[in-house]
């Protein structure tokens, strides 16, 4: 996909992987940045799939 530690191969998958993957797409998508009470940011993230036709 498109960070490559986590999720199947995307488009550029080695070894001929996407031939057998389905033809989609996991992506993380930032929902909301907000400060926590000791200072630190807090990031909320959504995973979103796209398919391809």
């Amino acid at each position: 996909g498109v960070d490559g530690a986590r999720g199947p191969p995307g488009p550029n998958g080695k070894n001929g992987e996407d031939a057998r993957m389905p033809k989609f797409a996991t992506l993380k998508v930032v929902t909301g940045v907000k400060l926590a009470d000791n200072g630190k940011l807090v990031v909320t993230t959504q995973e979103v799939q796209i398919y391809f036709k």
